[in-house]
């Protein structure tokens, strides 16, 4: 196991990149409710802000393809979702206050050919629509659903074949449980992830929780109900309760988190299980860090492949809208995230992501030199570690005492911590993007493959919270016209390899245009 410890690194200056959009991802923007319509320019960029960076305004050299698309303020993107080597989708939302919306699903292949274009209608105004997809691509589904009130109808469209959609409704159900946790599939099932009371954010009452998987066959969407039989948590007052980590092939993982901010101790209990709920493996693993102490930090949870989150573990409890962060490769999971959240709840800290594409565990957050206190804690840097699927530190970087961001107020101590968002994007050759934001300050880092750091960058007065790729190992042909960006809400972009080539999607709303650039490897 090799471990790198930095001090007082400098950072680097590079040229911005595009962020890598890992495979499985679905990017969509927020927004309250799917069919209201909002003229503001912040609404009408909201699919943009989610791509997590920006392009220049010049045209791309040497592109092999251009495809365009015409917006109008009533056709705009809403998701985008990466389904590895079957290419990507485009969801477009045609808003309408008084019927039901219309949508449109635009399939591409992996040189950016369209394959299918299919628009169909919302099936009812719901509070909530979203794209899921499985691991292999296999499996697409477009989910309307009213949050938390499991009572009422869940409306599925399931896309098959040449894209041919299916129209489904699965009758609300007090039997499914009280709180919904995720939504996710596989190329067999879709599932529902519910906990039995609500009780899972209960210091007391977690302990007597109950987890339940309700799987809907993808054939005919019928329903069966898995309880699972859960080990104890490890402490109710400092440990979260389980929730969705992400899956690897037909291993699928929930994880508690253990932390002791006063001891410094922290634990990860992770428990593999197959679309019965059965337990087929469990692990814990006990991460430790040298000469700091943890803190907590809001990291929208970034699982392997489409899932949609709707709980937030980390502050308070289930809050009242989804929020799509920026730069967030949360494939096709969607976070919750309050303007005043709740207090800080153990899930804060010692933030795990699984990476499915490689089969390793990462787990990251920010240090401070003394125990955290809920008042005027001090941060001074952060940590990166890496496992294999199997519980084995593979290797590790720590790096404290960093003066670009200590110097930085709102980062050292003058902010919640939920206003210190941070970021892991797992980028080609298993390098790895790390971002920390807050409120008008990024921070840039790459991390090797072999766990070393190797680029930096600050960025001051932007509005963007992941940082460019800056990896000197990531060749790309995009790379040569990105040396200027801007912070604009016009003019954004989103970036992803497939396994023929580059994709681009550039979008302008000054020109109500959309393009889509090819790039041969």
């Amino acid at each position: 196991m090799k471990t790198t410890t930095y001090h007082s690194l400098s950072p680097t200056v590079q040229v911005w990149r595009f962020h890598h959009l890992q495979p499985g991802t679905s990017l969509s923007c927020g927004g309250s409710s799917e069919y209201s319509y909002r003229k503001s320019i912040t609404n009408r960029t909201s699919f943009l802000a989610t791509a997590a960076v920006l392009l220049c305004t010049c045209l791309l050299p040497a592109q092999d393809k251009i495809q365009n698309i015409k917006l109008t303020p009533k056709y705009v993107p809403k998701e985008t979702v990466y389904l590895r080597d079957k290419g990507f989708i485009i969801r477009f939302s045609k808003p309408d206050p008084f019927k039901k919306n219309e949508y449109e699903f635009h399939y591409y292949d992996t040189k950016a050919n369209l394959i299918w274009k299919k628009a169909t209608r919302f099936m009812y105004k719901p509070d909530y629509a979203y794209t899921i997809a499985s691991p292999t691509g296999n499996s697409v589904y477009f989910v309307e659903f009213n949050m938390n009130i499991l009572s009422k109808p869940f409306y599925v469209t399931q896309f098959a074949g040449e894209g041919e959609p299916k129209q489904f409704k699965l009758e609300g159900n007090t039997g499914y449980g009280e709180s919904l946790q995720y939504i996710f599939c596989d190329d067999d099932n879709l599932y529902l992830l519910v906990t039995a009371e609500g009780e899972e954010l209960h210091k007391k009452k977690k302990a007597a929780e109950q987890l339940i998987l309700n799987r809907f066959s993808r054939k005919d969407m019928a329903w069966s109900k898995h309880i699972f039989k859960l080990p104890p948590i490890k402490d109710l007052e400092y440990a979260s309760y389980w929730h969705f980590l992400g899956q690897s092939g037909k291993d699928k993982y929930l994880v508690s988190k253990y932390v002791n901010y006063e001891t410094n101790e922290m634990q990860a209990d992770l428990l593999v299980f197959d679309e019965q709920a059965n337990i087929t493996r469990r692990m814990t693993l006990k991460p430790e860090v040298k000469e700091r102490h943890v803190r907590p930090a809001y990291s929208p949870h970034m699982p392997s492949y489409g899932e949609m989150e709707v709980t937030n573990h980390g502050f308070g409890s289930i809050i009242s809208y989804p929020t799509r962060t920026p730069g967030n490769t949360s494939n096709g999971q969607f976070g919750v995230m309050s303007s005043s959240p709740g207090p800080v709840q153990p899930a804060a800290f010692n933030h795990w992501q699984l990476d499915a594409t490689h089969k390793c565990l990462y787990t990251y957050g920010l240090l401070g030199q003394k125990p955290y206190k809920k008042l005027g804690a001090l941060y001074d840097g952060f940590y990166v570690q890496k496992y294999d699927l199997q519980g084995n530190k593979i290797w590790e970087v720590q790096r404290t005492g960093v003066e670009e961001l200590v110097e930085v107020k709102k980062f050292n101590v003058h902010a919640s911590p939920v206003q210190r968002e941070i970021h892991l994007a797992v980028l080609p050759g298993e390098s790895l993007n790390f971002s920390i934001y807050t409120w008008r300050n990024l921070f840039t880092y790459e991390i090797s493959a072999t766990g070393e750091l190797v680029n930096s960058r600050k960025a001051a007065k932007t509005w963007k919270k992941i940082g460019p790729v800056l990896s000197e190992n990531y060749t790309t042909k995009t790379s040569e016209v990105i040396e200027k960006s801007g912070d604009t809400l016009y003019k954004m972009s989103m970036h992803f390899l497939t396994p023929d080539g580059e994709i681009v999607i550039a979008t302008d709303f000054e020109k109500n245009d959309m393009n889509l650039y090819y790039f041969k490897p």
